[in-house]
């Protein structure tokens, strides 16, 4: 049996007539290309295409192979880890699992840590500022990476944008959380960004003691005298971080917390631990420092110290390496008593350098004489191989000037007793003679002044 096909026209349409013919039917069973009534084999090289492929096939060699089987492109570094930042890869997805999808994320994470940390940390705060995530776990994790992993540049920029980014105790605890993960409060957190975030840490519960852990890592690093000399953090900064921490409240805001009296210790052995270690002279001193109104008014370097305070501080360092040392804190006698107005201080290298600060700011205010030292040695018969004169040189209030003072002492003690002024301000004056080779001036509250005024004071200078 037959059937009449109709009369088709030559030529490239001839396909086209025969699908719009409606009396034209077309099967494909096994292989075979069926025109009802006559059957034909298929040329495979027709199932070629470059324009029509299945997706279980490769059409690129830069395709690779997804979970569920088709082939796609890789997409590049920064689509993956803005996908990481903005989606997470909590309950993974329908084709990968939790653990294989944040393997995969957490690689190219720690990758960029190390080779783009800079870059990586300003995207996570970038994201996480914007609100553009739903969740800061990938943002946190991010900044904690690049502040374990990255370089120095890397890692400044990461701990900068922690504040930003961990606005409550949760995410803050999670950094610290993640950033153990790597290298804990390692060498390359640095310690005055610890330092700057003491309050708020403290404020947000992460160094409570049920934390024990971070807090302890936290005091750890404080005290390291390498990490502080890395840093070049200087003793002032320490000075002024534990001021401001154990008063627990901010000047700037409404901010407040308790003190953790451990964080306090800690930042009071960073103070010593900040300076190099001073080889003690073995001779008698006395260390005088200058508790004048202008003193208690002046502020170092534009902080919220003054020199009356940092004064106080220098003397605990030098006081902790000597033996043999007496503080007094001295003003001017006033117009209506004949009292000197120079009191031994009860100051012990074993008390805590807050505890110091905060009684030497007590003391009476008065006017100024910077002889008074050297007078008073003399009519109490104290005898020193040395007198350090803590003062901003604004001495008026005296009967005899400071170089005559000294050289009267020098005469009834048969000594020579030499001293050591250290400039708290800084201004263009100074008491001591210019010419007196046992005299030597230092400027403001360098962290070598110490070991100067030890050197100095054996004779090494």
């Amino acid at each position: 049996m037959s059937v009449l096909v109709p009369r088709r026209p030559r030529g490239p349409d001839v396909f086209g007539y025969l699908l719009m013919n409606n009396r034209t039917r077309f099967t494909r069973p096994r292989g075979l290309l069926y025109l009802q009534g006559r059957a034909q084999s298929v040329d495979p090289l027709t199932q070629i295409s470059t324009r029509r492929t299945p997706q279980t096939e490769r059409t690129d060699p830069e395709q690779v192979r997804n979970s569920a089987g088709g082939y796609v492109f890789q997409a590049d570094d920064e689509v993956r880890i803005q996908r990481f930042l903005t989606l997470g890869t909590t309950g993974g997805t329908y084709y990968a699992s939790e653990q294989k999808l944040t393997k995969d994320n957490t690689d190219l994470v720690l990758e960029l840590a190390r080779r783009r940390g800079t870059w990586l940390a300003r995207l996570a705060r970038e994201i996480s500022v914007a609100g553009r995530a739903p969740r800061q776990q990938p943002a946190i994790f991010a900044l904690a990476a690049v502040a374990g992993l990255g370089d120095s540049a890397a890692r400044k920029v990461a701990l900068d944008a922690v504040p930003d980014v961990c606005r409550t105790a949760t995410t803050l605890f999670q950094f610290v959380t993640y950033a153990q993960q790597f290298r804990g409060w390692g060498r390359g957190m640095p310690q005055t960004t610890l330092i700057r975030q003491l309050p708020r840490l403290t404020r947000l519960g992460v160094l409570d003691g049920g934390i024990d852990s971070v807090r302890d890592d936290a005091c750890a690093q404080l005290v390291d005298a390498e990490r502080l000399a890395k840093a070049r953090v200087h003793p002032v900064n320490l000075l002024v971080a534990m001021k401001a921490y154990a008063q627990g409240y901010s000047e700037r805001s409404k901010h407040t917390w308790m003190p953790d009296r451990r964080i306090v210790n800690a930042l009071d052995a960073a103070f010593y631990a900040s300076f190099k270690t001073v080889r003690p002279t073995g001779k008698r001193i006395l260390l005088a420092l200058d508790v004048s109104s202008s003193m208690g008014y002046d502020q170092i370097s534009g902080m919220p110290i003054t020199p009356r305070e940092a004064s106080a501080a220098l003397a605990l360092v030098t006081m902790a390496s000597e033996a043999d040392v007496d503080v007094v804190g001295f003003t001017a006698s006033d117009y209506w008593h004949s009292s000197t107005a120079i009191t031994e201080l009860p100051i012990s290298p074993r008390q805590r350098l807050d505890d110091v600060v905060r009684a030497v700011s007590r003391l009476p205010f008065g006017r100024t004489d910077c002889a008074l030292p050297f007078t008073w040695a003399l009519e109490q018969n104290r005898i020193y191989d040395a007198v350090v004169v803590y003062t901003d040189n604004e001495t008026y209030a005296g009967p005899v000037h400071v170089h005559q003072a000294l050289t009267q002492y020098r005469a009834a003690t048969g000594l020579p007793v030499r001293s050591v002024v250290v400039g708290m301000t800084a201004n263009d004056i100074t008491v001591a003679h210019p010419a007196d080779s046992l005299s030597m001036d230092i400027a403001g509250f360098d962290s070598a002044v110490p070991n100067l005024i030890s050197d100095f004071i054996r004779g090494d200078l």
